[in-house]
């Protein structure tokens, strides 16, 4: 069996019980019949096979040691241990009484195990262990021991016997841009062919892969086993990062072909400070690199921080602390920081909320607020309703963008029911009186959702959230209308945008009920709505 360490940190260990023949814990085994084996990580025992003798082969899975969540790294491998009639671990089988698959190792994945899940023994004594491996649960195994727990070279290839079983596979889009010749450029998480992981994909302009990117497949992997968030382009790179606790990683690439861009950081590579969550990502003009991101080192709230690197991918000392702006309202209030986007020579704008107000910054040169935006650096500005959270208590991103002289940001609110705020701020960083409702327009919608982009148009302006039946919302100078993504479908979620040849393109997962299975697609709309 396996059990929780009795030390109480998260790994579990496998246990060895004995009874007597009345049906007690046998206390001349081990103190209440128990004894534990503490393998080195987390342990899970699925099955065992005994033989005349008294010994045992359990099979099961072994994950790596210390706290190990899905997508942080960390590996896990089926594993088979010996045991002799006393109970203790056979040296004799595999290495110290541990046989670890490590052919079948890969990143662990919560619903879908790595291990051992039947043991049978052969007459000459052998055993066959079968199972499954990620990714997804798509290969199936058998492999042939040894009695002395050796892998046997005879069988299958190397002892293993593997059977792939096909499955739909995942992708979510989380950031897109247009290039030029009417291509795009995506930042996503997928498993299709790979285990999941962070990949940039470039398409055509008929939305067909182009196989001219990622040495013919269209797309490149940027880092396994993680989660891709944030994307930015200049003529030639790209900016992405992906997540890992504690710490994240800030990418660039070349845009030509995905390969990373050697002079920014170790390899195209930059590890952010400990427990920074990103949440935007900027090229600044210098050529360097700005992140938005939260600081998850505190018990409650999520207080923002800006950093901005050189281009070689090293922290600007001449940029607030060392590299590094914490945001606070000038009363000194914590701001949960969403959006990003540079401004003419090179502020820094950021947009987020404060205790239920939207709030906007511009940073200058230095990581200080501009005196000459808003209040002493800051428009904040109350908007009908409390900002939208997450069940964990989060505040949900943010739209913001930079349109001219004009700056807009876009939140949801709830005060009864869900609505859709749109702001227009003025260069100096007040409300536009000539918008709306003095600077604001609003929509409800049936639920709550989060603006990913604004796409600026005279007298209002195309809001896109993440999902719904209706994520489109179209402000003009009338009533505001809502469309969908063209899917027949109820319910999309995943939703991004950008704007292509004067078109509004759009990635979105469409959920498909005959597979249960949530695929992506691309879409194209006019600006006009109609």
């Amino acid at each position: 069996g396996s059990d929780s360490s009795p030390d109480g940190n998260e790994d579990e260990d496998l246990v060895v019980l004995r009874y007597t023949s009345a049906g007690t814990p046998d206390t001349d085994f081990a103190p209440g019949g128990i004894r534990r084996f503490d393998l080195g990580g987390r342990e899970e025992a699925q099955a065992a096979v005994w033989a005349a003798d008294g010994s045992v082969i359990v099979g099961g899975s072994a994950r790596s040691p210390g706290p190990c969540s899905e997508g942080s790294g960390c590996e896990e491998a089926p594993v088979l241990v010996g045991f002799g009639p006393d109970g203790d671990l056979d040296h004799d089988f595999g290495s110290d009484g541990v046989l670890r698959l490590a052919a079948l190792a890969g990143p662990a994945e919560y619903s879908w195990g790595r291990d051992v899940e039947d043991l049978a023994r052969r007459p000459d004594g052998s055993i066959v262990a079968a199972g499954s491996a990620p990714p997804k649960g798509t290969t199936a195994f058998l492999a042939a021991v040894s009695p002395g727990g050796a892998l046997l070279p005879g069988f299958g290839e190397g002892g293993i016997v593997r059977e792939r079983q096909p499955v739909p596979a995942m992708q979510w889009i989380t950031g897109i841009k247009s290039l030029e010749d009417g291509k795009l450029l995506a930042a996503g998480t997928t498993d299709v062919g790979v285990d999941e992981s962070a990949v940039l994909v470039r398409y055509a302009a008929d939305g067909s892969l182009d196989r001219s990117f990622g040495a013919g497949a269209g797309f490149v992997v940027v880092d396994k086993a993680r989660h891709a968030n944030g994307l930015a382009v200049d003529s030639e790179r790209v900016l992405t990062s992906t997540y890992a606790y504690p710490r994240s990683k800030l990418l660039e690439l070349r845009l030509a072909d995905g390969a990373p861009e050697p002079s920014f950081g170790a390899g195209g590579v930059v590890l952010l400070p400990k427990r920074v969550s990103v949440e935007a990502v900027a090229f600044a003009p210098d050529g360097g690199a700005i992140v938005v991101g939260t600081r998850r080192d505190v018990r409650e709230g999520e207080p923002g921080v800006v950093l901005r690197y050189r281009p070689n991918g090293e922290l600007d000392r001449g940029f607030g602390n060392n590299g590094r702006v914490g945001l606070r309202t000038p009363g000194g209030k914590e701001v949960s920081a969403k959006a990003l986007a540079v401004g003419r020579g090179g502020r820094i704008l950021v947009g987020g909320v404060s205790e239920g107000r939207f709030a906007v910054t511009r940073l200058l040169a230095d990581g200080s607020p501009d005196p000459r935006f808003g209040a002493r650096g800051w428009a904040l500005t109350f908007a009908g309703g409390w900002a939208l959270t997450s069940p964990n208590g989060f505040v949900r991103s943010l739209a913001l963008v930079r349109s001219g002289s004009r700056v807009y940001l876009a939140g949801v609110v709830r005060n009864g029911g869900v609505r859709v705020v749109l702001l227009r701020f003025t260069a100096n960083g007040r409300l536009d009186p000539g918008f709306g409702r003095g600077g604001r327009r609003t929509a409800s919608i049936s639920e709550a959702a989060e603006p990913k982009a604004i796409v600026p148009r005279r007298g209002g302006g195309v809001v896109v959230l993440n999902g719904g039946p209706k994520p489109l919302l179209f402000f003009g100078r009338g009533k505001v209308r809502q469309r969908s993504v063209g899917l027949p479908s109820p319910y999309v979620s995943n939703v991004r945008a950008t704007v292509s040849r004067g078109q509004l393109v759009f990635g979105w997962n469409g959920f498909v009920p005959e597979i249960h299975r949530s695929l992506p697609h691309l879409g194209r709309r006019p600006l006009s709505g109609r």
